[in-house]
């Protein structure tokens, strides 16, 4: 219990839980390679869509406390932006382990619309296996659990019993 309490401090201050900017591009480049899952937002502070994009991810952060959600701002690596090819703003890139498994690029996989919902994005970052299942962070114990159980409800409000039926013959 001591070591998950440790850990999980640790990860707080790390920025586990919060969707922080980085500013240091050796900072961000060890950040990718270090860290079990991880989410970057290249962006420009001038872009609308950028804005658009942080807003979704700011709600992802605190939902999804194994994951780190980090933002960069462009003008601040110009190296990194120059070795990863981004092109486009915004440009998420996600993190597994240090490998790259995916580069959202702009909103064309999102339904190519400003007004796309956070769970179309939280489906991609889902399926490329950079969130894993969402977990609550508990203050007042400095513990987080995660979503991993859930019980079936029939249409009457019955709690599932292994029985499918939600007829009462």
């Amino acid at each position: 219990m001591q070591a998950q309490l440790e850990k999980v401090q640790t990860m707080q201050q790390t920025g586990y839980g919060q969707y922080t900017e980085i500013t240091d591009e050796k900072e961000v480049i060890r950040t990718s390679a270090n860290e079990p899952r991880c989410v970057i937002h290249f962006f420009h502070r001038d872009f609308k869509r950028c804005e658009i994009m942080d807003k979704h991810l700011a709600a992802l952060a605190p939902k999804y406390f194994s994951t780190l959600f980090i933002q960069v701002l462009v003008e601040n690596v110009p190296w990194l932006v120059e070795r990863l090819d981004i092109r486009v703003l915004p440009c998420v890139m996600c993190f597994v382990n240090g490998v790259s498994t995916d580069k959202i690029i702009g909103f064309e996989a999102l339904g190519n619309t400003d007004a796309f919902q956070t769970a179309t994005l939280e489906l991609r970052l889902k399926q490329n296996g950079v969130l894993t299942a969402p977990s609550k962070f508990d203050s007042t114990s400095q513990t987080y659990t995660t979503a991993t159980t859930r019980t079936r409800t029939h249409l009457r409000g019955r709690r599932g019993d292994g029985d499918d039926s939600d007829l009462d013959l």
